[in-house]
């Protein structure tokens, strides 16, 4: 269906043929179906209507309403502004908590756990991190050498125990290291099966703690 602006127009166009008719003393009619209306003007000064869009040689033809070629598209537009961010989105559920961890094994100075790690020492064995909270057994005589804090940090409080099978078990402090208020070596009675337990109870000074032999 043809809009109401377009009708509009091909009223207006049959009214201005209507005008140009009356000031020359004729009449015509102007039919508002097509987009664009044409006129034909005789010598005597006459007007007509052309349904065909065409007029004769001798006549003047006049197209009323005719729509010319659509222009060219403006430019675009600049972007408006940014719209204000939205409300924040309320917060996701708490996820569930993680299993809990296995406790550790019981241990370290004046502690007894309920289970050790044993390790076999040889003839000669210096003190390690690694000794702490074990029993470290002496199967045929061991010299054990008690490092210095600066050679071998251990902390204040460890514990490592001894056990000897047979044979001797001697513990030899370094230089600058105090054994039972003491600088010099000490010892397990020669002989088997015997226990023993040293306890660095400061920086540099430890204390040796020993069955009695009895064999």
């Amino acid at each position: 269906m043809k809009s109401v602006a377009t009708r509009s127009q091909k009223i207006i166009v049959a009214v201005v043929a209507a005008v140009v008719a009356s000031g020359v003393g004729a009449f015509v009619v102007a039919s508002a179906v097509d987009n664009s209306v044409v006129v034909c003007s005789g010598k005597a000064g006459a007007l007509r209507y052309s349904k065909d869009g065409s007029c004769l040689t001798a006549e003047t033809k006049l197209t009323l309403n005719e729509q010319g070629a659509t222009g060219v598209a403006g430019a675009k537009g600049a972007t408006g502004a940014t719209g204000a961010t939205g409300a924040t989105g309320s917060a996701g559920a708490t996820g569930s908590a993680g299993a809990t961890g296995s406790a550790g094994v019981a241990g370290g100075a004046g502690s007894f756990p309920t289970s050790m790690e044993i390790v076999n020492i040889t003839s000669t064995h210096t003190l390690m991190l690694t000794d702490i909270g074990k029993m470290l057994v002496s199967r045929s005589g061991t010299v054990v050498t008690i490092p210095t804090n600066t050679s071998v940090a251990l902390a204040v409080g460890a514990r490592i125990d001894f056990a000897v099978v047979s044979s001797f078990l001697y513990f030899d402090p370094a230089s600058g290291v105090t054994l039972n208020a003491g600088t010099t070596r000490d010892f397990l009675d020669t002989g088997t099966f015997q226990i023993a337990t040293l306890v660095k109870i400061a920086t540099n000074e430890w204390v040796l703690l020993k069955t009695v032999d009895e064999s």
